[in-house]
């Protein structure tokens, strides 16, 4: 394999087409492969969505058997199913097609060389037993997706192991999804992104970075609601657009990983990625047609918005931390890591220019919800509002004005919501959400624009590092559990000039 550029055909090659595919697990025995990556897989078997003849191989370097991984990873599956007789041959069936493979580190070359030659055992006899009856001469080659599901510092070990023990696969069938947090900051991104990029056997083209957000079903809808309708393309700018507020509330706190979270904090955690890729879709110019053309065409419309992005200053942040965090024993008495925080960003394009983009996150808050809200301007004293909620429920509702009583009692406000099922009642997906099946599906189609691009997360960390080092010398606001967060939060809009109208975080 060589590093250098692909075409278009072997970047968005789709593997569902061959038969045989590989899917490797780095990370097995963790807690993610366990309750989200092999869940995910299982509800893509459930669907048929996955090649007829899928391996599924873990490796960790835990002292597993096949038996014993499977044993494992079976009450994250059966979660998803119902009891009954046919479930169980379902899931049995999803259970046989697991297997393991031991290693003393993510570096242990020996390891990786027996699986891959078990992996290649395997493609042999399916061969075999098929004959020409089902595969073709062009697919007599098998596709590998590796899945790491491990710490960010591993990512350089692992991966340079995969392209050395795999190295006679050709480039076009081979992809690795890496799991975030991408760094702390810009510095430590462009020192993780380059030590990849220096790799001989890997390109840019299949490394696709996971923000689950991007797999919900209404984040999904945003290009759509935006470009496919002549009313949201007429007044979707500045001059009728007051403000928009992107949020991500949630009722718990770090709930056990109190260590974790505390090297991080909301921003890193949340804002940097989730909610930034948020505002890209929401704000973005409509991307250049289309797969034939410009496969690029939607990443490359969200890297142009975050270079218009305005770097924020401490003026522009309110940072809190509920009373209580530092009660968990893994988190520092003196810790001032935020656990909630709002930030004002301005986008200098003709489209957004004076509009301010809230983004807000935090944890332990009066409720669980995720939404985008959009405010409309309004000269009479009553301002429309377009709401896109994520969580609880997936739906879209619009605020608007409309006539009063037959008697003249002027304007009354009313809001119409348009209900969408949820993701498990649509869908059928593991873990409250199906976010990670319909992203490892778009890995396995090539949708390369459902993962994060390496300019995309290196804007993001340049747009976020800056008022992360100048918030990291100051302790934040205390706030209570339960709480719409600290009441000095509520100054980012009070404060600004640029909207009509009082908006309440």
């Amino acid at each position: 394999m060589t590093n250098g550029p692909l075409n278009d055909v072997a970047a968005t090659t789709d593997f569902t087409r061959n038969p045989l595919l590989a899917i490797v697990v780095i990370g097995a025995s963790g807690d993610l492969a366990k309750r989200k990556t092999y869940p995910s897989l299982f509800s893509l078997y459930q669907r048929k969505l996955l090649p007829s003849h899928t391996i599924v191989w873990g490796y960790s370097r835990s002292r597993l058997t096949h038996d014993s991984l499977r044993k494992q990873i079976r009450p994250f599956l059966q979660a998803s199913i119902s009891e009954s007789p046919q479930n169980e041959e379902l899931l049995q069936s999803f259970l046989n097609m697991c297997f393991y493979q031991r290693g003393t580190g993510y570096d242990d070359i020996n390891a990786y060389h027996s699986m891959h030659s078990s992996i290649g055992i395997q493609k042999k006899a399916v061969e075999k037993c098929l004959k020409d009856r089902e595969i073709t001469s062009s697919q007599r080659h098998q596709n590998h997706l590796f899945y790491l599901a491990i710490p960010p510092n591993l990512f350089h070990t692992a991966t340079q192991t995969i392209t050395q023990s795999f190295a006679t696969i050709p480039q076009d069938s081979l992809r690795i999804l890496f799991e975030k947090p991408f760094g702390r900051d810009t510095e430590s991104y462009l020192h993780l992104s380059n030590s990849l990029s220096k790799l001989p056997g890997i390109h840019e083209s299949q490394m696709l970075r996971i923000d689950h957000y991007l797999g919900k079903d209404m984040i999904r809808a945003i290009p759509s609601l935006r470009f496919n309708n002549p009313w949201a393309r007429a007044i979707w700018n500045r001059k009728y657009i007051s403000h928009i507020v992107i949020s991500m509330k949630e009722t718990i706190g770090t709930a056990g990983r109190g260590g974790y979270f505390d090297q991080y904090g909301v921003i890193r955690d949340i804002i940097q990625n989730h909610l930034l890729q948020v505002m890209t879709l929401v704000a973005m110019e409509e991307p250049e047609t289309t797969i034939t053309s410009n496969v690029e065409g939607m990443r490359d419309a969200k890297c142009r918005l975050l270079e218009d992005v305005k770097i924020p200053t401490r003026e522009d942040c309110v940072v809190g931390q509920y009373v209580g965090y530092k009660d968990d024993e893994q988190v520092p008495d003196e810790s001032c890591t935020p656990t909630f925080a709002v930030i004002k960003l301005f986008v200098d394009n003709e489209r957004w220019r004076g509009v301010p983009f809230v983004l807000l996150a935090g944890k332990s808050l009066e409720e669980k919800s995720s939404e985008i809200r959009v405010v409309f301007r309004s000269d009479i004293g009553s301002r429309n509002e377009l709401t896109i909620r994520i969580q609880p429920e997936n739906e879209i509702s619009l605020t608007t004005n409309v006539a009063g009583n037959d008697y003249g009692d002027g304007m009354k406000q009313e809001t119409m919501v348009l209900n969408l099922k949820k993701e498990t009642e649509e869908n059928h997906m593991p873990n409250a959400d199906g976010a990670y099946s319909k992203l490892i599906y778009d890995a396995l189609k090539g949708n390369s624009s459902s993962f994060v691009r390496d300019d995309e997360l290196r804007l993001s960390w340049e747009i976020c590092t800056p008022l992360l080092h100048q918030i990291e010398k100051n302790r934040p606001y205390p706030y209570e559990i339960g709480s719409r967060g600290p009441p000095q939060a509520q100054r980012i809009l009070d404060n600004d000039d640029h909207h009509h109208g009082r908006s309440r975080l």
